[in-house]
């Protein structure tokens, strides 16, 4: 009896966990048509860009914990005043959390995510490295396809980059992704500040 009941607890787990992807797997998809069709608006106003990535580390760190992967936002502490960009928090925060997310996700044990932000002319470039196993030239833009996932034993929906790459769109910005400086990946989101943000 001890172990039927041990077996019936694994199988509602199972289902449980099969549940919870499904819900993911449908979340991503509607968001992805809604963005893709315009019915989702950004609530656009100036704002400053540290936020979104603060509160993605901290959502994130749980998890890098876990996994013994240092998370550093380097100047911090230190960074002089940035230009305002015209975004919504809410959503960008949704883009670096996705991308952090990923830095962890795909870093081996005891690895490291770096975070930079870098002033460029009228952008402002937030670098997200990590050390994790990369990936090739060939699969770079693979990356932000829909479905499309470097490591199919590692869960996920396949969408999320999708999704990040038409957030960043709508907020007239680009991202990209290109291999590390040792190995790993890296991923350069650009964002208008505000004088030339989409109005």
């Amino acid at each position: 009896e001890e172990e039927l009941s041990a077996g019936a607890r694994k199988v509602f787990s199972n289902i449980r966990d099969a549940t919870g992807s499904l819900k993911n797997l449908v979340a991503d998809i509607l968001d992805v048509a809604r963005l893709e069709g315009g019915t989702i608006r950004l609530r656009v106003r100036p704002s400053d860009v540290l936020p979104p990535i603060d509160n993605a580390i901290k959502t994130i760190l749980p998890m890098a914990q876990q996994k013994n992967v240092t998370i550093t936002f380097f100047d911090r502490d230190t960074i002089k005043v940035l230009p305002p960009i015209v975004g919504d928090s809410d959503r960008l925060q949704e883009v670096f959390t996705n991308i952090i997310g990923n830095a962890v996700k795909y870093n081996r044990d005891g690895g490291e995510v770096s975070i930079f932000i870098k002033p460029r002319e009228k952008f402002l470039d937030v670098v997200i490295r990590d050390t994790g196993v990369g990936i090739s030239k060939e699969e770079l833009e693979k990356v932000f396809m829909k479905f499309w996932r470097a490591n199919p034993e590692i869960e996920g929906t396949g969408l999320g980059l999708a999704i990040v790459r038409q957030i960043v769109d709508q907020h007239g910005g680009t991202i990209r992704l290109a291999e590390g400086r040792a190995g790993g990946a890296q991923f350069i989101v650009s964002l208008p500040v505000a004088e030339l943000a989409p109005g």
